[in-house]
């Protein structure tokens, strides 16, 4: 996150970004669970900061960069496969990031990926695309229509409640006085042309919010939504609302806020440390099995 917020926002912003994203309960919290929906997390945003380096530079390596991890992207978990779309309709959408794209560098990005993924097709071959199976059945295996609507809605409510607080610090309580344009600028010129700011709040919409929204899709289709799967789909959301509201995200750049952070942080660390004590267990009779 501070990889692409520093290239794509003032440094200021980019801090702030990093600060609201750590907030997010994907990242701490719930980050404790032993299974693919956590390792996915660092893999997406790597996917993604990676894809801009790639349409912003004319190294072949920044293509093989990204095809390496977006390899390692499938072989966490299948839904990567939702960052195509979105990427390639901006890509459709932007001309400018098309000027690096050539047949040698989408070449050498493919083989990147069939290095680190090839493997695994093999063995689906092989075992007869088991995970399929399994990801066909808990697409569509519920208990009519009461099942589908709880879990389409908590796969909203469980990303609306995991980002919660960056949603209450933006939220226009009062107005922002405007800070001078100086703390805003950014000397990087990211798709460098006349309407780069444009351009970059295109990419934060459609690669931020294009997967969430390629998911509802699938949940509208009748499928039956997992509510961890939104862990590792949402790493721009605190770019997004930095870059939405700049004023205010320069208004929590400030020694009050520092404070207020590290606060949240201790609670966060001792409701971790309560979550896995035998006496949580004994007074909700809930299991450890995925905590570490």
């Amino acid at each position: 996150i501070w990889h692409l917020g520093k290239k794509i926002l003032a440094p200021r912003l980019a801090v702030v970004a990093v600060f609201l994203s750590s907030t997010c309960l994907f990242y701490h919290l719930w980050a404790t669970s032993f299974n693919h929906d956590v390792v996915q997390i660092p893999l997406w945003a790597w996917s993604i900061a990676l894809f801009y380096d790639a349409i912003n530079s004319p190294r072949t390596r920044d293509w093989i960069a990204l095809g390496l991890v977006f390899g390692f992207t499938l072989l966490a978990k299948y839904t990567a496969v939702l960052l195509i779309p979105p990427a390639l309709l901006f890509l459709a959408l932007t001309p400018n990031a098309r000027r690096y794209l050539t047949l040698q560098r989408l070449f050498f990005f493919i083989a990147a990926t069939a290095l680190i993924f090839g493997p695994h097709v093999v063995w689906l071959v092989q075992h007869d695309f088991q995970p399929f199976n399994y990801l066909s059945t808990r697409l569509s295996v519920h208990d009519g229509q009461h099942s589908w609507i709880r879990g389409f809605t908590s796969f909203i409510g469980i990303t609306l409640l995991a980002n919660c607080l960056m949603l209450v610090v933006f939220w226009p309580w009062t107005p922002r006085p405007s800070p001078s344009p100086l703390l805003l600028s950014t000397n990087k010129q990211p798709i460098c042309n006349t309407n780069s700011r444009q351009e970059i709040n295109r990419f934060l919409l459609l690669l931020g919010l294009g997967p969430t929204l390629l998911a509802l899709l699938v949940g509208l289709g009748g499928a039956t939504l997992e509510q961890t799967w939104a862990m590792g789909i949402v790493p721009l959301f605190s770019l997004l609302l930095v870059n939405w509201q700049p004023t205010r995200a320069l208004f929590l750049y400030q020694r009050g806020w520092l404070i207020a952070w590290l606060i949240f942080q201790l609670l966060m660390a001792s409701a971790f440390l309560i979550k896995g004590s035998a006496l949580y267990t004994q007074l909700f009779h809930g299991s450890a099995r995925v905590t570490y």
